[in-house]
């Protein structure tokens, strides 16, 4: 046997379809008067702190339904209709229904069997405590008119007032609109303004609510909306419909942390190259024509357009340029103060009888190079003139 029935849980009421014109099925309600003190009762209702919302609504509901002249009565009402009115499932108004039992302004009759094995019906009641407080109770009006002072100095008993917990409302003393609507801790709130990497999704027609409902369904998946986006930026500012594009990407099992990570590595090193280029060009550009000296000689002399170093080393007299690296870490140590300004380089002078040695050599094997190909040159004219003699 079952405890919780299918009737009691709402599992065999099933859900009508929202059709798309609803204006077709609106039916307008029964007229009804209610008497001024059922209206207050109400409103008394909807302004109770200290209790759910729902709670509020089943209250202020068994305050309208709930007879004048005898308040602490028999309410004649199905469930049904109390949440019919209500707007709540037969789960939420038992929930609701819990929680006034708890705090003792509604008590419940034991449900029993009738005859022919039928069940009575389980009479909701309201307590002197809630009939004082929605102003229904007789009492407290008779203590209101008469002469209050007389009374508590006769009993001797001091005036107590209610609890913080469960302050009773006024018609009369209204509390503002923010401090009489704030919500209880328990209840689930939604965030008030959205992060800052996915404001970008508002420009694409996506709606506030839709958006956290997708940092919803992403954290469902395993993964977080914002590693999402940021990784498929591109391809999604360019999707025909960002909503399904967006869905589908949340069912992928593509790491997109990982994704995100990776893409941030390489924006980072992309960004520290474009600081060192133009660091360098700085540095350069502010020691153009200029000529310097390291500490073991060697010769460094800036262009004019600061775009390259002219090498000069003192041992082998060689020059050379410094481009890629070796120009960054040249300008680096420049700023770091490792090289001394020196004044216009000059060649060493010990360098100068190899240099001419080698220039003979080279002028001596091209002179020979010439005489060769005029010999050649000669020859192939003298066979030239031979042969055409003969044929002759």
């Amino acid at each position: 046997m079952t405890f919780a029935q299918r009737s009691v849980a709402g599992e065999d009421v099933a859900r009508p379809q929202k059709h798309l014109n609803q204006t077709d099925a609106l039916i307008a309600p029964a007229p009804k008067r209610l008497k001024r003190k059922t209206i207050e009762a109400v409103e008394r209702a909807t302004r109770i702190v200290g209790i759910g919302r729902s709670a509020r609504s089943a209250l202020a509901a068994l305050a309208r339904t709930a007879n004048n002249d005898d308040p602490t009565g028999k309410i004649f009402k199905h469930r049904e209709t109390l949440c019919a009115e209500t707007g709540m499932s037969p789960a939420t108004w038992y929930r609701a229904q819990r929680e006034l039992l708890d705090l003792g302004l509604i008590t419940v009759d034991v449900q029993v069997r009738k005859r022919f094995g039928r069940f009575a019906g389980a009479y909701i009641y309201l307590t002197e405590k809630a009939t004082e407080m929605l102003g229904l109770s007789s009492r407290k009006e008779e203590e209101t008119t008469g002469t209050g002072e007389d009374d508590t100095a006769q009993l001797g008993e001091p005036a107590v007032p209610p609890p913080s917990s469960m302050a009773q409302p006024s018609l009369k003393t209204r509390v503002l609109f923010t401090e009489d609507r704030v919500p209880y801790s328990f209840q689930k709130r939604q965030q008030d303004r959205l992060p800052q990497d996915l404001t970008r999704l508002r420009g694409l027609g996506l709606d506030v609510n839709l958006i956290f409902w997708l940092m919803r369904k992403a954290k469902e998946q395993g993964h977080f909306l914002s590693d999402v986006v940021s990784a498929t930026w591109e391809s999604l500012a360019k999707a025909r419909v960002p909503k399904a594009y967006l869905l589908a990407l949340l069912t992928a099992r593509t790491d997109f942390s990982a994704v995100c990570k990776a893409k941030a590595l390489k924006e980072d090193k992309a960004r520290i190259q474009v600081q060192d280029r133009d660091f360098v060009r700085s540095i350069l550009a502010g020691a153009a024509r200029q000529c310097f000296v390291d500490e073991k000689g060697n010769h460094f002399e800036v262009e004019s357009d600061g775009s390259s170093v002219l090498v000069t080393e003192v041992q082998s007299a060689v020059t050379s340029r410094l481009v890629g690296t070796s120009l960054a870490e040249f300008a680096r140590r420049l700023h770091a103060g490792a090289y001394q300004k020196a004044e216009v380089y000059a060649a060493p002078q010990r360098a100068s009888g190899r240099l001419e040695k080698r220039g003979k050599e080279a002028a001596s094997t091209l002179s020979a190079l010439r005489a060769m190909l005029r010999d050649r040159r000669s020859a192939n004219a003298a066979n030239t003139t031979n042969n055409a003699h003969a044929m002759a």
